[in-house]
């Protein structure tokens, strides 16, 4: 088929034409966050791009994605027409700050389960102050009681705004509803934030171990790392070898609640052992084996330390002895044999209740609050004349001395923490047998 002159100049033109417009054309590729343009790149047709890393504080950079939504590689883009990319992107969370948090006594209770307001306490410390109000914890956070405990799952579904599935995968289940207990969710996150032992630190001077945080943990250095404000440092320190001042002296320390508690030479909890003649819990609080009678005791002494807030325990066993004294009534009662023990819960309870007694309802009321207050305090029950007489004996350095109210509610006569050298005086036996309970 021929082709006239006149259709071959006009295809001549036509290719010209698209040669000039078509081929060379250039289109423009802009790269966009939150709708601000932060970059633009004009690139020919068929050509690519050049990959571009945008610096967005509060937030690490995860790719681009196109007007679908769609993952896209800027360098695999074979251009055709105008393009926009929108960059996606995760808070940052802060690879040093503390995330969990100790109670108002400075416990930290790490085999407690985790609580949803203490995962929305950890990830709002943990993400940067910069990040925009719409990834707030309230827009993450399911609704639901702050005291209800959270599980993997619910952790996971929070989680999953700040990190990818892959990042999540094999630390937290998508699917569980199994609970997660404090010293776990320390050292999963630690895992996900790309922490560990080998980081080098230095722990802020004002920073305190809580009590019942001990080395002998298994995971001592992960809770210390979500627990201690600190930062990183050249000094090669790591938390083996970073040592921590306890927040609590050695010895027995009370709780605003009544409770007595007490921390060996290295500040950590004592628990599940007696220690000073006192059995401390599993929790690591004192009890004298009869829940009525610690009931009594922690309110005795939570009122006492509201009333006196700056009282210490020596001032506070004074109060206790006044009020053994001066709120029970002398009666006749039954008496037990010389050197019995054993009796002192029950007639302290006897007196609590009735608020009258003879020797053994004092002192076993008195023995009972003493205790309650940190002091190892033993019975006595020794013939004081022609009859066995009851009393409490409370060691101080080693040395043991008299508290008995009964007597001194009948006759007077202080008899608040008497030597024994004067106690003779007024016919309290010598001290030739100790082994009171």
């Amino acid at each position: 088929m021929k082709i006239n002159s006149k259709c071959a100049c006009i295809l001549f033109l036509f290719v010209i034409v698209f040669c000039l417009y078509g081929c060379g054309k250039s289109f423009d590729v802009q790269f966009i966050y939150d709708g601000d343009v932060l970059s633009s790149q004009e690139i020919k047709k068929g050509e690519k791009p050049t990959s571009f890393i945008p610096e967005i504080d509060g937030y690490r950079f995860m790719g681009w994605v196109d007007g679908s939504g769609e993952e896209t590689d800027p360098a695999h883009i074979e251009v055709s027409g105008d393009v926009k990319l929108y960059a996606l992107v995760l808070p940052v969370m802060d690879q040093h700050n503390a995330y969990l948090f100790c109670d108002e006594n400075g416990f930290l209770h790490p085999d407690s389960v985790l609580l949803k307001s203490e995962l929305a306490a950890a990830i709002s410390s943990l993400v940067s102050p910069k990040t925009s109000e719409d990834q707030t914890v309230a827009a993450v956070m399911p609704a639901s009681d702050d005291q209800e405990p959270v599980d993997s799952g619910c952790i996971y579904s929070v989680l999953s705004t700040f990190f990818t599935e892959s990042e999540l995968k094999g630390i937290f289940s998508d699917n569980s509803s199994d609970t997660v207990t404090r010293a776990d969710f320390a050292v999963r996150m630690n895992k996900l934030l790309g922490r560990g032992n080998s980081e080098h630190i230095t722990a802020y001077t004002s920073e305190k171990r809580p009590p019942d945080l001990s080395s002998e943990s298994d995971c001592y250095e992960d809770l210390l790392e979500a627990v201690i404000r600190h930062s990183p440092d050249n000094s090669g320190q790591t938390w083996e070898n970073t040592s921590v001042e306890p927040l609590y002296e050695p010895g027995p320390h009370l709780l605003p609640d009544g409770r007595l508690f007490a921390c060996d030479k290295n500040g950590c909890l004592i628990r599940n052992r007696t220690e000073d003649l006192l059995y401390y819990d599993d929790d690591g609080v004192y009890t004298c084996g009869n829940e009525e009678m610690d009931a009594f005791v922690r309110e005795w002494i939570s009122q006492a330390l509201a009333e006196h807030p700056g009282y210490d325990r020596f001032e506070l066993l004074r109060a206790a002895y006044d009020y053994v004294m001066e709120n029970c009534t002398f009666v006749g009662r039954h008496q037990y044999k010389e050197n019995e023990t054993g009796w002192e819960i029950d007639e302290g309870l006897y007196m609590v209740k009735k608020k009258l007694g003879n020797c053994y309802n004092y002192a076993g009321l008195f023995w009972s609050l003493s205790r309650g207050l940190g002091y190892p305090a033993v019975s006595r029950a020794r013939y004081v004349g022609a009859f066995v007489h009851a009393w409490t004996d409370i060691p101080f350095d080693g040395v043991y001395y008299v508290f008995d109210p009964c007597l001194e509610a009948m006759h007077g006569h202080d008899r608040f923490m008497l030597d024994y050298e004067d106690a003779r005086y007024l016919y309290y036996p010598g001290l030739d047998d100790r082994n009171a309970s």
